[in-house]
């Protein structure tokens, strides 16, 4: 690392590490249940058939559901950035009057001076 504020180099290492060794179980875990090691009786008539039945109504239901999660999500985003307009142009604002501010203390101070010079 370059000494830059920011997660210390060994603990992404170590992060790195810790991810390996998980994606490794679950991939060994994932081989298993997926019957890349057979277990059970081997006489070759016993088998296990593992499926899952999944009618158009309900790819219909899933469908339309991650559809509305995604146009919700896409509502959200616009009103962040609504938001986030909002806020930029507060900013824009509250500088022009620290601005305008800090000219009629100018101002101010100038005025005194001549009040202050002609008496």
């Amino acid at each position: 690392m370059d000494g830059s504020a920011g997660i210390p180099e060994w603990v992404m290492w170590v992060g790195a590490a810790i991810g390996s060794m998980l994606g490794a179980l679950v991939i060994r875990l994932g081989w298993k249940s997926a019957g890349g090691e057979k277990s059970g009786p081997s006489d070759g008539k016993t088998f296990t058939l593992d499926a899952a039945l999944v009618d158009s109504g309900a790819v219909r239901l899933l469908t339309a559901a991650i559809e509305a999660h995604t146009m919700e999500a896409v509502a959200h985003r616009s009103e962040a950035e609504k938001a986030r307009q909002i806020g930029y142009r507060m900013v824009e604002a509250v500088n022009s009057c620290a601005g305008e501010i800090e000219e009629l203390r100018r101002e101010i101070g100038d005025l005194s001076r001549e009040i202050a010079r002609s008496k």
